[in-house]
Formats: C-alpha cells, structure tokens, sequence
C-alpha cells in the first residue's frame, strides 16, 4: 500500500509512505470420515451448502441422514449417491442448524469453505429447533476460527442451557456404539 494525504488544518505529507502486508487465505475446514457411519456437523454455513459440493463426487461418502422431525418431508431427510456420483433423494443442502449421519466408504478427510465472520460484525449465538423427543443437534462455532472437527469441544450444560436433557449421546464409528455423555 503507497498513500499520501493532508489533514483539514493543511497539514500535508508530500511522500508517500508505504506498507507491505500478507493476506493469508483462511484454511479449508477439515471433517474427518471414518470408514461406516460417522455422526456429523459442520460448525457454521458452507460457503456452497449443495450436498454434492459439501460431499462431492471425489469423496468417499455414498449415504447422508438428518433427523428432521419438523420438516414437512421428515421426520428423515436421506440422501444416496447415484452411479453418476450424483446424490438423490430429498435432502439437497448441507446447514449448520443440523446434524448428520454421514457414510463412508473409505477414511476421508473432506475439505468444506467455511467462510470466515465480518470484521466488525455481530456473532450471535444460533437458534436451532428442537422437539421433544429425540434430536440431532450440531456443533457450532461461533468464532469462525475452527480448522477442523478435531477442536470443536463444548461444555454441555452451556450448550444446552434452558433445555431440560434426560441424555446426550455421541457416536463412536471405531466401536460402532453410543456413548452416553456427562452432560452436567
């Protein structure tokens, strides 16, 4: 950067003065697949939230799940790639506000533009829907700053604040369980 300006009292610089500066783009978000099911989110919107882009052709994923009780195609939006590597069925985008179960073929690590908060802008915290019953609540992160689904840790009891939980439960696709979380 080359500038030069006067002040409203006259002042004027008659040199420019310069400034070199490097812009780092902002790293693609990593979601690691294991082979089988995995129990996903990705923590905030997609910069392209089509399914095939989020998970395209060259990934390894062949089937993505939302439970979405609420929804008028629900309570299961599904989605399965086609032999032209094509996903169909009624779930077409990928949103922060859900959480997915996600098949893979192979281990994968799945690269999703993430796009990064305005400066100066307001992050508040999102609304996400839920039902009595069961529910398949993401992970969000509202600093923008997460490079991957390995650093997403949360405290349960903020995260879920004002609702009443009887359980929480994640899902290990190494041992193929559930495993109940203390959410107190």
């Amino acid at each position: 950067i080359k500038a030069k300006g006067s002040d409203e009292a006259g002042n004027a610089q008659t040199t420019f003065t310069s400034a070199t500066f490097t812009i780092k783009a902002k790293e693609l978000f990593k979601l690691n697949l294991k082979p089988g099911w995995n129990l996903v989110s990705i923590p905030n919107s997609a910069s392209d939230p089509a399914i095939d882009s989020v998970f395209p052709s060259t990934s390894q994923v062949n089937t993505v799940l939302t439970h979405a009780p609420s929804d008028e195609d629900g309570p299961w939006l599904t989605a399965v790639r086609d032999t032209n590597g094509v996903f169909q069925g009624n779930l077409t985008s990928i949103s922060a506000q859900r959480g997915y179960w996600v098949k893979a073929e192979t281990f994968d690590t799945l690269k999703i533009d993430i796009p990064a908060q305005s400066g100066g802008s307001a992050a508040l915290p999102p609304a996400i829907s839920v039902v009595i019953g069961w529910n398949l609540i993401p992970v969000t992160d509202l600093s923008g700053s997460k490079a991957d689904d390995a650093n997403l840790g949360i405290n349960f009891g903020a995260y879920l604040k004002g609702l009443t939980v009887s359980r929480v439960y994640t899902f290990d696709t190494v041992a193929n369980q559930y495993s109940l979380i203390d959410h107190t």
